[in-house]
């Protein structure tokens, strides 16, 4: 059997390094073949039209280049439920089993199907109540602290006030300490 392998991190701190070399590990244990990897850097939040690797992947199997695609969990296949239901959906009209290593799972029997879906309910619940602490978190922030994000602009008294400082021979960063303004913000009005 040929197998595709999907390895999908969120962000470019990341690597896929280890886990794509844990999954062809695997893969080639069982006595499978590997068709291709797919890697992406990309939150699994994201559309299949945002996901170039997946596209490619499902054109792939569109072509019957493979029979089967491993995935180290669920959530690296997306953390939208519609999404993976639609992926899953797809590969199963294509004839092609999606295994996932972590949840020991795969799509070639009736209770495997059962699972995915319910593993992919709980993936995306994971995800709402993430972004609900996020929210939740801002929103603390916000009623606690003077300002959120970056100054939009610095006022024309922080801008003498600057002038004032560097006359009298202080540092950017004395400077930037004392009006509460980044080093390069004072650099640029002292230029």
């Amino acid at each position: 059997m040929k197998i595709a392998i999907l390895c999908r991190v969120s962000t470019d701190n990341q690597s896929n390094e280890s886990t794509k070399n844990e999954l062809s590990r695997i893969v080639l244990e069982k006595g499978y073949s590997i068709y291709d990897t797919y890697e992406e850097v990309v939150s699994g939040a994201k559309g299949v039209e945002e996901r170039r690797q997946l596209q490619r992947l499902l054109t792939d199997a569109k072509r019957n280049k493979f029979q089967g695609v491993y995935v180290w969990e669920l959530s690296r296949l997306s953390r939208n439920l519609r999404n993976l239901i639609n992926i899953i959906e797809e590969l199963e009209s294509l004839g092609v089993t999606l295994f996932s290593y972590r949840e020991g799972v795969s799509t070639d029997t009736p209770s495997g199907k059962m699972f995915v879906h319910m593993l992919g309910i709980m993936s995306q619940w994971e995800l709402s109540v993430r972004a609900d602490r996020v929210q939740r978190g801002i929103k603390h922030y916000r009623k606690t602290h003077k300002h959120w994000g970056r100054r939009k602009e610095i006022d024309s008294g922080t801008e003498s006030r600057i002038k004032e400082l560097s006359a009298k021979g202080l540092s950017l960063r004395k400077i930037s300490a004392e009006v509460g303004v980044s080093k390069t913000s004072v650099h640029r009005i002292l230029s």
